[in-house]
């Protein structure tokens, strides 16, 4: 058999279980070696195997932990002490490289335990917001329940209070006309403050009433006689009548020029007169005064036309000129 070669620490903690398998096997130790076909290895002698060979490769010195190694490598017996692996071949060591440990149970039961540590700390957050939930349901019931009670009472206190009018009502209607002549406030549930109170809100209403019918009155005439004064206003800026001014000149020219120059003067001031009734009205104004010989053509027209001796009328013909009628 060749020489053991054994493992020191450094290298021990850097070769794989699959490298240190196959130098022990390599080494021909009576204790271990390969099957002929070189796919399986036995196990002669356990004891003497984790007392010489193991330590040699290992830093234990127990067959058990052994064999709990091949099993975290997926080994597997073929017999009570031959082992074998679908990637573990003498003839074909690059086959081992694939190799791995499966995952052990240690590692999967921290992860089980840690995942049932979360899931609980997830539960008890989940019901601890039931709870506070629940609690806030409870104080909104009593609150309701409270409000009800609340709304209860005062139906009940209306209803009892609408019950005490009707039945005084009807007491008072019941008693005769001539037990009335020394009625009290108080048989009403009043004062005498009361009724000095009620007897003042009808002295305000009825002469908030009479000054509503004067105002209503007051803008019914403004209106009627701003109608008035328009239609007029529009029938002389049409025929361009002038009324009511006294020429002072004998002569018969002078006289026309005077006329044709008062004729186009009234017509401006008529024609903004009846602008500022239109303004007025589109806007809700009072209208506007009433040109001084606008009243005095008024007064002629209610008066039957009585005019001076020396006034004149004029009347367009064509755009610029008038004639003395």
């Amino acid at each position: 058999p060749r020489s053991p070669s054994p493992l020191d620490g450094a290298m021990a903690s850097t070769v794989s279980f699959h490298a240190r398998l196959r130098q022990m096997l390599d080494a021909g130790h009576s204790e271990c070696g390969w099957l002929p076909e070189g796919d399986k290895f036995w196990v002669s002698n356990p004891e003497g195997l984790a007392g010489r060979v193991i330590p040699l490769y290992w830093e234990h010195r127990s067959y058990a932990s052994f064999t709990r190694s091949l099993n975290a490598y997926s080994f597997y017996k073929m017999s009570p002490s031959t082992w074998a692996h679908p990637l573990f071949h003498r003839d074909h060591p690059h086959l081992a490289q694939q190799i791995t440990r499966k995952a052990t149970p240690a590692k999967s039961r921290l992860r089980k335990d840690r995942g049932e540590k979360d899931m609980r700390k997830q539960l008890e957050k989940e019901q601890k917001a039931l709870a506070a939930a629940k609690n806030e349901v409870t104080r909104l019931e009593a609150e309701l329940a409270e409000a009800q009670q609340q709304a209860s009472m005062e139906n009940n206190l209306l209803l009892s209070l609408e019950q005490q009018a009707v039945n005084h009502v009807v007491a008072i209607a019941d008693r005769p006309l001539e037990e009335y002549n020394n009625v009290q406030a108080q048989d009403f549930g009043l004062n005498e403050q009361d009724l000095i109170d009620m007897d003042e809100l009808d002295v305000d209403s009825e002469t908030e009433e009479t000054e509503a019918a004067d105002e209503a009155e007051t803008g019914r005439d403004d209106a009627e006689r701003s109608d008035e004064c328009e239609a007029l206003a529009a029938e002389m800026v049409k025929s361009c009548k002038l009324f009511g001014y006294n020429c002072p000149i004998a002569n018969a020219k002078d006289q026309e020029l005077y006329a044709q120059s008062k004729c186009a003067e009234t017509r401006r001031e008529l024609e903004s007169y009846v602008e500022q009734i239109q303004h007025a009205k589109q806007h809700g104004l009072p209208p506007p005064p009433t040109p001084p010989f606008l009243l005095k053509h008024q007064k002629e027209r209610q008066g039957g036309g009585n005019r001076s001796p020396h006034s004149v009328m004029v009347e367009t013909h064509g755009e610029d000129k008038c004639a003395i009628q």
